[in-house]
Parts: C-alpha cells; sequence; structure tokens
C-alpha cells in the first residue's frame, strides 16, 4: 500500500573518476561498479513496476563520497545512474531532490538555485526534463531490443556456462561481451550490440567446431581400437 519512496543513492570514495569511458582501461574498474549499481537499480525498479497502484511520490538522493569535489563530474554520473529510472511511469511527482559530494568539512549540495550553470549542468538539466516526462506519463515508454537482448544474452551465457567449465578461453571471451554489452545496453547502442551478439556466434560456431572435430577424432580413435582388437584379439 506503500505509495511514496525514497531512493538514497550512496557512491563511496572512488578509485579514480566514475565518468563513465569504456575505452579507458584506468576507468573499466570504476565502470565496472557503475554497471553494477545500474544492475542493482534495474532489479528495485523491475519491483516497482510490479505495483498495482501508481506512484504517488519518488525522490532520488545522490550522495558522492570524498573525492567528487569536481561538481562537473558529478552531474554525468548522477546521469548515467539516473538512466535506469526511465523504464518507470504514473510516477505522480517524480523529484532529484539531492546532489550532494562530501568534503573534509562534510557535504556540499550541488543542487542550489545560485549556483550559476554550466554547459555539463544545463546538459543535464534537460535530461531531467526528459526524464521527469517519461516517469510522469501514463503510458510505459517502448522498451527497446537492445535492453531485452541483453537479458537474454545472460541467460544464454549461464546456461552455457553449466555446460562448460568457467575456464574455458571461449566461455572467458564470452563473459568479457557480457561486460561490454553492459554499457552498450544503458546508453542504448543498438548497432554496437549487433556487433556484440555476431561475436558471440562466431565465438559458440567456433565450440561447435572443436566439439565436431572430438567427435570425428575420437570416432577414429575407437574404430582403429576396434579393428585392433577385432584383427588381433
Amino acid at each position: 500500500m506503500i505509495q511514496s519512496f525514497r531512493i538514497e543513492i550512496i557512491l563511496p570514495s572512488p578509485n579514480a573518476c566514475w565518468l563513465p569511458n569504456p575505452h579507458a582501461a584506468s576507468h573499466k574498474a570504476s565502470l565496472s561498479r557503475l554497471l553494477d549499481y545500474c544492475d542493482h537499480l534495474h532489479i528495485l525498479i523491475g519491483r516497482l513496476r510490479t505495483m498495482q497502484r501508481s506512484i504517488s511520490r519518488l525522490d532520488i538522493v545522490f550522495k558522492f563520497g570524498n573525492g567528487y569535489l569536481n561538481r562537473e563530474d558529478a552531474f554525468p554520473t548522477a546521469q548515467f545512474l539516473l538512466r535506469p529510472f526511465r523504464r518507470l511511469h504514473n510516477v505522480a511527482n517524480p523529484s532529484l531532490l539531492s546532489i550532494a559530494i562530501q568534503d573534509p568539512h562534510g557535504y556540499v549540495e550541488l543542487l542550489t538555485p545560485d549556483q550559476a550553470p554550466t554547459p555539463t549542468s544545463t546538459r543535464f538539466g534537460v535530461f531531467l526534463d526528459h526524464l521527469y516526462g517519461l516517469m510522469t506519463s501514463s503510458q510505459p515508454s517502448p522498451e527497446l531490443p537492445v535492453f531485452k537482448a541483453y537479458w537474454q544474452l545472460t541467460r544464454l551465457l549461464l546456461y552455457m556456462k553449466e555446460h562448460y567449465r568457467h575456464t574455458d578461453p571461449k566461455i572467458r571471451k564470452i563473459a568479457r561481451l557480457l561486460y561490454s554489452a553492459r554499457y552498450i545496453r544503458e546508453v542504448e547502442d543498438c548497432s554496437g550490440f549487433r556487433a556484440i551478439w555476431n561475436q558471440v556466434v562466431e565465438t559458440w560456431t567456433d565450440c561447435l567446431h572443436e566439439y565436431v572435430d572430438f567427435q570425428r577424432n575420437m570416432a577414429l580413435s575407437i574404430d582403429a581400437i576396434h579393428g585392433t582388437i577385432q584383427n588381433g584379439l
């Protein structure tokens, strides 16, 4: 029966910049943690979507740990973590209450009316208006195929791991592709996901070819042993 929620997203002190950049090796660990946050948010939002009654109020709060003294970094990171909320609708009053950065004296609030606008904060404001429009709509936004395909790929990988060793190089390669697919899922890059899928199919085809070769070699060995037994024993 609860219709009002407050979601706090707390990011601890980073070892590196949180800004999503899948091509920078130094950012890979930080990006992976961001994507872990997105996974958890998608699970939470999936539960909120099952509610029979509409949400009357949804407050969102960001708290960045010590190390986020540059507000220009905080806004793109918050925007990235807000993307999963696009799946919600029928929210009467969504509100981003706070983006706060910790410093030695406490938390510094970034969403204050006296802050001078910057290109980064202006882009963030445009994104936020669009997000509120999706969340307050009476109709759910259409779910992109890339999102559904990602979860299908996840289930496929789990199924493959049940039949192959986790240490198998080809299974590990597909697992690495799944990591890249997580980022592509969030930025809705359909062409990028198609390229990853082609690599998955190619890797799986290699697995099948290896298995066929193994069967053929086993059959030849069995025939040879059988011939020796029949002729010499």
